[in-house]
């Protein structure tokens, strides 16, 4: 899920953070709730179909990719 190992590490250089007025910031996956939310979906069908500002056609995808690029676009979505 796009997740680092818990084993990784990342060269820094204090002095960069410094330097260049860097922050730090960790953020959380909250992974394990996908499949709550998936379920949540279905009762929220109508509040969350504003979200979908285009759909295409699998046989679109470079489209709907072009499409996605888009400042005006929030999610388009890719139907088979």
């Amino acid at each position: 899920m796009g997740v680092a190992s818990p084993t990784a590490t990342v060269p820094l250089y204090p002095y960069d953070v410094f330097a260049k007025e860097l922050s730090i910031i960790g953020s959380n996956s909250l992974a394990e709730k996908y499949p709550e939310a998936a379920e949540r979906m279905v009762d929220l069908q109508d509040e969350l179909g504003g979200l979908v500002t285009s759909t295409f056609p699998l046989d679109e995808y470079a489209t709907a990719m072009a499409a996605a690029k888009r400042p005006d676009q929030v999610k388009v979505q890719i139907v088979n």
